[in-house]
């Protein structure tokens, strides 16, 4: 929703979907960093081997990753 947005537009739409995220749950797909650094949940998806793996992150907790 945000690909086509500058800077600034991009985060008066992170604290509006912050702000009205308050009671409902969403989910986003963004690559801008202003969007994604305002998730409390974030989600990521990459390939392995041919197959997509997946990752949380919660902001705030420290995260290890392991490779095998």
């Amino acid at each position: 929703i945000d690909a086509h947005l500058d800077p600034i537009n991009t985060e008066k739409l992170s604290d509006l979907l912050r702000e009205r995220s308050s009671n409902s749950q969403m989910l986003i797909v963004t690559l801008k960093d202003s969007v994604v650094s305002r998730a409390s949940v974030i989600y990521g998806v990459y390939m392995r081997n041919g197959i997509s793996q997946t990752i949380k992150y919660k902001p705030g907790i420290k995260m290890v990753v392991k490779n095998d």
